[in-house]
């Protein structure tokens, strides 16, 4: 990674986070966004970032792509061996990697996922990874849309 790259993920990671409260329902606690798979805020916030970098913006979104489907991965392996630990740690990567680029229903379905992983409970599980990788389609095809893919 160049320095510029370390520079604008610096900037990127300062400037998005889509967790804060107002990207949730004031009544509910829940994702307001859950109907779109991308936040139109944080793409923006992302792009003034980097600097309507089109070529870092590329990067970024292939490496999250890459990533997004070892975590996937790793879940599902996680839930067939049972092991809550491994759920939660996979579930919180792709649940901050996704944030960050403003696939908040992902990153909602994630929460919960390393949420009951950190009490042990693995209870509902597999459905919860199967939403959290039909929820990374829908992202998926939002970021391939964004690049004009």
């Amino acid at each position: 990674m160049t320095t510029e790259t370390s520079q604008k993920t610096t900037s990127l990671a300062a400037t998005t986070n889509p967790t804060t409260d107002e990207h949730k329902d004031r009544d509910t606690g829940t994702d307001a966004a859950a109907a779109a798979p991308l936040d139109d805020a944080t793409i923006a916030n992302l792009l003034e970032a980097i600097g309507d970098d089109a070529d870092f913006l590329t990067e970024v979104i292939d490496t999250y792509v890459a990533g997004a489907v070892d975590l996937l991965a790793a879940m599902q392996r996680a839930v067939a061996a049972g092991s809550a630990a491994d759920l939660a740690w996979a579930a919180h990567d792709l649940k901050s990697s996704s944030s960050n680029l403003g696939g908040l229903s992902l990153a909602a379905v994630c929460q919960a996922l390393e949420s009951g992983a950190r009490m042990g409970n693995l209870a509902g599980a597999a459905e919860r990874v199967a939403l959290a990788d039909q929820e990374y389609q829908r992202v998926r095809g939002a970021l391939a849309e964004t690049l004009g893919r």
